[in-house]
């Protein structure tokens, strides 16, 4: 498996735990969406700052790879998660 491949999934795995600290950020302490959705972008970009220093990648390329699949991962998962956890059936 090449690093970038393994980027691509390390990702995609930091999404579904950053998508969990957002909900939590935003249901439990009462945090604003907003706030709890720029938290979300810092954690994107520190986590690919580590793994872009881990694998030897320019600070830039590491952003570059996965963006998509974490971008899309993380909107889908914390959406889910504060449906099924915010719902209240009339």
């Amino acid at each position: 498996m090449t690093p970038a491949t393994k980027v691509w999934w390390i990702k995609l795995l930091s999404a579904i735990a950053v998508s969990v600290v957002t909900f939590y950020l935003q249901t439990f302490m009462n945090i604003d969406g907003v706030i709890a959705f720029f938290a979300g972008v810092v954690l994107y970009i520190g986590i690919s700052n580590i793994i872009a220093r881990i694998n030897n990648f320019d600070t830039i390329r590491g952003l570059k790879i996965g963006w998509g699949v974490f971008l899309i991962t993380w909107l889908v998962v914390w959406t889910l998660i504060n449906t099924m956890f915010n719902y209240s059936p009339v």
